[in-house]
């Protein structure tokens, strides 16, 4: 049996559809005059087979591994299945990263995101959480990448769904500084993802699932009816299918906490959300929500809760009436929330915020960053990508980096603008998905909440001791009688 890796070696696969320039990136890590990636411009695949070369880097151990090109579209995905099953076949202690490569320069269409889509589809959610897009032909372009990226929906859509965002190649260039800097975003999305590796285990686990779905396609099918119908009911009425689009994900009932300081716009993202004016907005300097407010949306047999909260560090709650709201919001949502949007303004980002995440984790546990998700409000004032804002605002970036990419934009002037909703809820469900629909329990609250007891009660414990110590030391101090 092969020793396992040390944490230091990197598996890198790339994967792209044919001419996306695979092979040629591939050449370009392993550096030098080796080339052992057979690379050319040529409209059908190079590569028959999936090929495994290792090379050092900066004194890191890396293996690459070239894969077959996937077809442009997801009807011919069986012609290439028996391929990506070799892949893993190639890793045999799982995969670091995911490299999605993409040519620059062609004309990107919805259709070519097909390759996002297979991946997906064959691979699991999962695999984004270890996906870098990695843009070749870098040398062609004549604005920032940022600038570029912003007049292209479908590449800005691939990006926002890769939790180690993007990199450019010049697979012309020999200069190895652009491989060193995709290492260090390599390293860095790793060491995010706790050095944990897509093993092969969660590729025969999606495997097993896509099985299910074709032996039970006649039952799917009696429901898709059923959803068309809805469907046409509401483009009769022109309005944007919220609550079918979180039956996607196979929940039917997704729950939703609305979390921030005071004056983030909760109440107008919950509003946005629901498409109607429920939770009271008011442009005071002062807070407006004062206790738990439950509403609810549905379409169909869908239905999607949203439950709005006081402000943290709220004005005129005290800690103890705002820690019983708060845990109010968990249980109005049992069993539990699927997420928990924490609301943050994107042109106010203060100390205020970083302590509203501290009271978070410390109030709800670390486990609750997986069920977290990233709101800002203000996307309205933008004059730029907010990608391109959050890379020159370094602490939004690490606090996106903290909760793995996850994060949206509303612009809640434009509260009937339901795209920008359907948008989060696409993201909400690949979050659910990525979690097995498992949900943040009340179980989970009560438990963090009898710890920080406990953790009282040994701290009251441990200074009674001190003071009790103290007092039999002075008690029992020896008298020295001085004698005249």
């Amino acid at each position: 049996m092969d020793e396992p890796p040390l944490m230091s070696d990197v598996t890198i696969m790339l994967l792209g559809i044919t001419g996306a320039g695979k092979s040629a990136s591939g050449n370009t890590i392993i550096g030098g005059d080796r080339n052992p990636f057979k690379e050319d411009f040529s409209p059908v695949s190079v590569t028959r087979v999936c090929q495994s070369e290792q090379t050092e880097v900066d004194g890191q151990s890396i293996t690459v591994i070239d894969t077959v090109g996937l077809p442009e579209t997801t009807d011919k995905i069986t012609d290439a299945q028996t391929k990506i099953d070799q892949i893993l076949g190639c890793a045999q202690h799982g995969i670091d990263v995911c490299l999605l490569v993409i040519k620059l320069g062609d004309k990107f269409t919805e259709e070519k995101c097909a390759a996002v889509k297979i991946v997906q589809k064959n691979f699991g959610p999962k695999i984004l959480r270890h996906s870098i897009a990695l843009f070749t032909h870098g040398d062609q372009l004549c604005v920032k990448i940022e600038s570029y990226l912003s007049h292209c929906e479908a590449l800005r859509s691939i990006v926002d769904q890769c939790s180690g965002g993007f990199h450019v190649f010049n697979n012309k260039d020999e200069d190895q500084s652009q491989v060193f800097k995709l290492l260090q975003k390599i390293n860095k999305l790793r060491d995010k993802n706790g050095y944990e590796r897509y093993t092969e285990q969660d590729y025969n686990e999606t495997q097993d699932k896509i099985l299910l779905k074709k032996t039970a396609v006649k039952g799917a099918a009696v429901g898709a009816v059923g959803g068309a119908a809805v469907g046409a009911i509401t483009a009769n009425t022109g309005q944007v299918p919220l609550a079918a689009a979180v039956g996607a994900a196979g929940v039917s009932d997704l729950r939703i906490i609305l979390l921030g300081k005071t004056r983030s716009g909760k109440s107008s993202t919950g509003n946005t959300i629901l498409g109607r004016t429920v939770f009271r907005v008011s442009n005071n300097a002062g807070p407006t929500t004062r206790q738990c407010l439950h509403e609810r949306t549905t379409n169909g047999a869908n239905v999607i809760s949203v439950i709005d909260t006081p402000g943290l560090f709220h004005t005129s709650l005290t800690e103890k009436h705002l820690k019983a709201e708060i845990e109010k919001s968990v249980v109005m949502s049992a069993p539990g929330p699927h997420v928990l949007l924490l609301v943050i303004r994107l042109y106010s980002f203060t100390e205020e915020d970083k302590n509203t995440v501290k009271w978070i984790q410390e109030n709800f546990g670390e486990d609750v960053k997986r069920f977290t998700m990233l709101l800002f409000t203000g996307a309205d004032q933008l004059n730029k990508p907010l990608i391109e804002f959050l890379q020159e605002n370094q602490e939004l970036q690490n606090l996106v980096d903290e909760y793995k990419g996850r994060y949206h934009a509303f612009n809640n002037i434009e509260n009937n603008d339901q795209a920008q909703v359907v948008g989060l809820v696409e993201k909400i469900n690949n979050t659910v998905e990525i979690n097995n629909k498992e949900y943040y329990t009340v179980e989970m609250f009560k438990k963090i909440k009898r710890k920080k007891f406990m953790m009282m009660l040994k701290i009251i414990a441990v200074l009674t001791l001190a003071f009790v110590s103290y007092r039999m030391g002075r008690l029992w101090q020896p008298v020295t009688c001085v004698c005249k």
